[in-house]
């Protein structure tokens, strides 16, 4: 369900980073960026070029060496369930960049390849579409604490 260049995967190992990844947009209204860094999400600009380290990105489109899941140890992705509430949980590629980062690994976005990444559904949500919303109505950030197993309470922070 991801649009992306046909050199996408040239481009990821061209980094020879452990992990690398596109910044993928959420596929609902209003859309976000998956990436998240400092308790917010991390948007690609329109002409934004370069790598950025962050606390979490979406696994859609993200390169991953081998030697990753040697320093890791099992699991790498697992539906972790959230101390406050049992019926919640945090998203397997939130908890396998905790993991990584845990491991003295980083986790970095490529904003360059991001500007040409959408994420289909019922028409494809591209990073215009989050800077949109972002510019113009409240975000609900889920409030996660990316440095630990638990969340923090739901905030609204405004653009």
């Amino acid at each position: 369900d991801m649009r992306f260049p046909p050199e996408t995967l040239l481009r990821l190992l061209s980094h020879d980073l452990d992990i690398v990844a596109a910044n993928c947009v959420q596929r609902a209204f209003p859309t976000r960026a998956t990436a998240w860094a400092n308790g917010a999400h991390v948007f690609t600009e329109v002409g934004q070029d370069g790598l950025e380290e962050v606390e979490s990105i979406g696994t859609a489109i993200m390169m991953i060496k081998a030697t990753v899941f040697e320093r890791m140890p099992p699991p790498a992705f697992f539906f972790e369930p959230k101390p406050d509430d049992p019926f919640s949980f945090l998203g397997e590629d939130q908890y396998f960049c905790r993991k990584a980062r845990e491991c003295g690994l980083k986790v970095l976005i490529d904003h360059g390849l991001s500007q040409y990444v959408a994420h289909v559904g019922t028409l494809a949500y591209t990073h215009s579409m989050a800077l949109a919303c972002r510019d113009r109505t409240p975000v609900l950030l889920n409030g996660l604490n990316l440095n630990t197993p638990t969340s923090a309470p739901a905030v609204v922070k405004e653009a």
